[in-house]
């Protein structure tokens, strides 16, 4: 009872914060946006993406960035994505928690900004050491955070099923980004152009990856991200299993 009044209220709060999932009718693809690094890597697919959606005669420079293009994109809810485009198939990134934290710390706290409100608000502090982020992270629990430190497993389902019908782990990507344009590609409804399309994934600073494979923080990040390491990151899991069934195919490394 508590949860579904709190639901409604954080609708009425923040009204696109279960927006997760990005269309391209032209192309019959979707998008489920996970925040952060998983984002960040596969704009180079996505403003190819943005291009095959154009209507004719639209140029598409993709030196843009995909963020210039959001107003022209539809972004959705699961539930309106099931409604709408039941056929359409759907793809998403994600990263373990480990690196997308220490990612969050590095653009939050080490970042030249200053902190967005829900971050002040919530006893964030640009002079914050790692560990004490990764503390503050892990005693915040999914229920009203921010989609930055949201857990990935809540993103990307919705009725407590999985939404995107591809998965892959962003460590993967990097070195195995074929698999996946080869996969959009088949998955298309119209051609796309995705040769040469430039997977970013940043490096970690070594001293802050050392700290981040600590015992302590470790077992922090597994607790608070459990149903992540479940779903995505624990081999032989139900959820695991099927992903590799239906990405087999395509040789898509998913861990």
């Amino acid at each position: 009872m508590l949860n579904t009044l709190y639901s409604v209220y954080d609708r009425q709060r923040r009204p696109l914060r279960d927006h997760h999932f990005m269309v391209f009718p032209d192309v019959g693809l979707a998008y489920a946006r996970i925040p952060g690094d998983p984002y960040r890597a596969v704009t180079g697919i996505l403003n190819r993406l943005v291009a095959g959606s154009a209507s004719e005669g639209t140029t598409v420079d993709s030196a843009q960035g995909i963020d210039s293009w959001v107003g022209d994109i539809e972004i959705l809810t699961a539930r309106q994505l099931k409604r709408r485009f039941p056929d359409f198939c759907t793809f998403a990134v994600v990263q373990s928690p480990a690196e997308r934290i220490l990612s969050a710390y590095r653009s939050l706290i080490e970042g030249d900004t200053s902190l967005p409100t829900y971050f002040d608000l919530n006893r964030f502090d640009k002079s914050m050491s790692l560990l004490n982020f990764v503390s503050h992270v892990a005693a915040i629990g999914d229920m009203g955070t921010d989609n930055l430190l949201r857990s990935q497993s809540a993103i990307l389902s919705h009725r407590s099923k999985l939404v995107p019908d591809i998965v892959v782990d962003l460590a993967s990507l990097a070195h195995t980004p074929g698999a996946l344009l080869d996969q959009l590609s088949d998955r298309a409804t119209s051609p796309i152009d995705l040769t040469n399309v430039e997977i970013d994934v940043p490096d970690h600073d070594p001293e802050n990856w050392e700290i981040m494979q600590g015992l302590a923080v470790r077992a922090a990040l597994k607790q608070r991200y459990k149903k992540d390491y479940r779903m995505f990151f624990e081999e032989q899991t139900e959820i695991s299993r099927s992903l590799a069934s239906k990405t087999r195919g395509a040789g898509l490394a998913f861990q």
